[in-house]
């Protein structure tokens, strides 16, 4: 008979972390405290590790009081929520800072008070809709600024819709996603047409646009992409969503998804 050595307190952290990982990001946001959402339970309960006294004398361990216990505890669930916390508001704070940037453009293009669209409106709807996310999820959602171009570009829709207007505010997209933009076009950029497909974006030379087309034009390029350059490409896929058709869409977000996926295979 073999036994499962591991101790029963990393088991019980184990289990606990993947529960709060599994639930709604919003509970955890809201705790002043990590006693709040990691309540220490009765670990007077745990079971013994089935290891007799004399091998745990030769392998120099010895059984944890427990307060030991309750220490461990407590500062396992501090690190746990200190962690999290950060990672939460720099996901957030970052779409603010977006919407801060994106907005800023349009209303400057804007300036009629019914036209305007204001930042903290624009932030407290966008957290409604990842309001139903769990902890997990929250951790591991791309946001770049192609995020809050792609939840803005319906408001801008709408304002159009409304009042008649002619939405003026110029397409600014780097090289890459310029291409990333081509590619999910199904659109070529040749050697040729580089230079005046990159001058329609306001750039002088497509020599950079054209290495980035052909970086990237197979799809295995662009989901094997590894370490460093996983969220930057995230981000440019997703600058590239407002402009593409619902089938183009479609491609564009599976392989989010799937680059995505390895952020959270390293968390």
């Amino acid at each position: 008979m073999s036994y499962d050595h591991s101790s029963p307190l990393q088991r019980l952290f184990s289990e606990t972390t993947q529960q709060v990982l599994d639930s709604n990001w919003t509970t955890f946001s809201k705790a002043n405290n990590w006693q709040e959402v990691l309540p220490c339970p009765d670990l007077s309960a745990l079971p013994v590790i089935p290891i007799s006294a004399l091998v745990m004398k030769a392998v120099g361990l010895r059984t944890e009081s427990a307060h030991e216990k309750k220490l461990t505890w407590a500062l396992w669930a501090t690190d746990f929520f200190n962690r999290h916390n950060e990672s939460i508001n720099g996901n957030l704070n970052t779409m603010e800072r977006h919407l801060t940037d994106e907005l800023a453009v349009w209303n400057k293009y804007h300036s009629e008070k019914n036209e305007q669209l204001s930042v903290e409106k624009m932030y407290r709807e966008w957290l409604d809709t990842i309001g139903h996310l769990t902890l997990m999820e929250l951790i591991g959602l791309p946001i770049g600024l192609g995020t809050a171009q792609q939840f803005l570009a319906p408001k801008y829709e709408a304002l159009k819709e409304r009042y008649d207007m002619y939405i003026s505010v110029p397409v600014n997209l780097g090289l890459r996603q310029i291409a990333l933009l081509y590619i999910y076009q199904n659109k070529t950029i040749s050697w040729e047409q580089r230079d005046q497909i990159a001058q329609q974006y306001g750039y002088k030379s497509g020599e950079k646009l054209y290495k980035h087309y052909n970086k990237h034009s197979r799809t295995s390029d662009r989901i094997g992409v590894e370490g460093g350059q996983i969220q930057p490409l995230i981000e440019d896929i997703i600058a590239t969503i407002p402009f593409l058709s619902e089938s183009q869409k479609q491609q564009a977000e599976s392989e989010i998804k799937t680059i995505s996926a390895k952020i959270l295979d390293r968390s």
